[in-house]
């Protein structure tokens, strides 16, 4: 664990320079944010993504960085599925001809080569839910995530600031609508 970062007024006490921005707001907590699902993955792949991206979000444990091990666990679950349609069909014993030293053609019963694909897709997916968090042995370790500050008020008069009275002006609108047609 490194050493809690010296403030400005301590490294000029010591004569020590200051290796850091001090006007950024670093507090080691990381910001919440919403990767982007790449481009080239399959529908399944995709639908994926999207399920451990959501269920990330609503534990307040999503961030960008996120992205990378979320794609490849999406290619793990895709590779997976087609793995065990393969065995489905297949079935886990298949038999291969092979040639004998003679050159002989021989019935040979083994364990289907998809049955290891599927089982190392699996082992992966189940160390990249590790670290995400969504094992229960993980669960505790991760913490939630910082949200996004909020962004500054626009300005009084200015576009932005007219879109956001609209929009809370919406808002009310469907509050009210809402109790009228509850108290009905």
């Amino acid at each position: 664990m490194p050493a809690p970062r010296k403030s400005v007024a301590e490294h000029r006490l010591t004569s020590t320079p200051v290796w850091y921005d001090p006007s950024s707001p670093d507090s080691g907590e990381v910001l919440a944010g919403n990767p982007k699902c790449p481009s080239g993955l399959s529908k399944g792949a995709r639908s994926a993504f999207k399920k451990l991206a959501k269920l990330l979000k609503d534990r307040g444990q999503l961030t960008a960085g996120d992205a990378e091990l979320l794609r490849i666990y999406s290619l793990l679950f895709d590779r997976h599925e087609r793995a065990i349609e393969a065995i489905t069909k297949e079935g886990e014993i298949t038999s291969y001809t092979r040639l004998s030293n003679r050159g002989e053609p021989i019935q040979v019963v083994k364990e289907n080569l998809w049955l290891s694909v599927a089982q190392e897709s699996e082992s992966e997916m189940v160390r990249i839910l590790d670290r995400l968090g969504l094992t229960p042995a993980s669960r505790a370790k991760i913490k939630r995530v910082k949200p996004r500050p909020q962004s500054e008020p626009f300005p009084v008069g200015s576009v932005g600031w007219l879109l956001e009275q609209r929009k809370k002006e919406r808002e009310e609108m469907e509050r009210c609508e809402n109790v009228q047609i509850n108290d009905a």
